[in-house]
């Protein structure tokens, strides 16, 4: 069974990758704007398919 400390040391690396790809995904919000954005988002996740 994994300590806090284990667990605390595997929740902040998510953590930054969670901030960062929010910041991304405003970023490419107000840079493409909406349409363009969703259509890049779901060729994408059907990409991961």
């Amino acid at each position: 069974m994994r300590s806090f400390n284990d667990q605390h040391g595997l929740i902040l690396p998510f953590a930054l990758l969670s901030a960062g790809a929010i910041v991304m995904t405003g970023f490419l919000w107000w840079q493409y704007g909406e349409r363009i954005f969703i259509e890049r988002l779901i060729a994408g996740i059907a990409g991961c398919f």
